[in-house]
């Protein structure tokens, strides 16, 4: 009798070290899980701020808008879609909305706001003196 009730403990002390693990293993997932969805956001915002930097740049240089977006059209197609675009937007895809204003003084204002369907990553508002 001695013997059956020693490895009854044995038994249940293993069933809780299981227990245990398939809880700890179970918070590990979930905190991969999160740590790739941060992962994918951080991508996507460095991404989205590289483009809107980049063509506010080149805005400010002096470069055409039209030159601008047929060089976004042509070198990054089916990584951001420059708008206002005659195209489908794909669901989860990044688009750079441009604006262009006016103002006094002879300065234009280029808004730039970088965004998917989710998230709106930069938003960027540029100005140059035009001559």
């Amino acid at each position: 009798m001695n013997k059956h009730s020693k490895s009854g403990v044995f038994l249940i002390e293993l069933l809780i070290i299981i227990a245990v693990f398939a809880v700890c293993s179970a918070i590990c997932i979930q905190v991969m899980a999160t740590a790739q969805s941060e992962l994918d956001y951080s991508e996507r915002l460095t991404e989205a701020t590289d483009y809107a930097c980049d063509i506010a740049e080149r805005f400010r240089g002096g470069e055409e808008l039209s030159d601008i977006i047929d060089e976004y059209d042509e070198l990054y197609a089916g990584k951001i879609v420059v708008l206002p675009a005659e195209k489908d937007i794909a669901p989860g895809q990044l688009t750079a909305e441009l604006a262009l204003s006016n103002g006094e003084n002879m300065v234009s204002y280029l808004k730039i706001t970088v965004s998917d369907d989710k998230y709106t990553y930069a938003d960027i508002t540029a100005a140059r003196l035009e001559y």
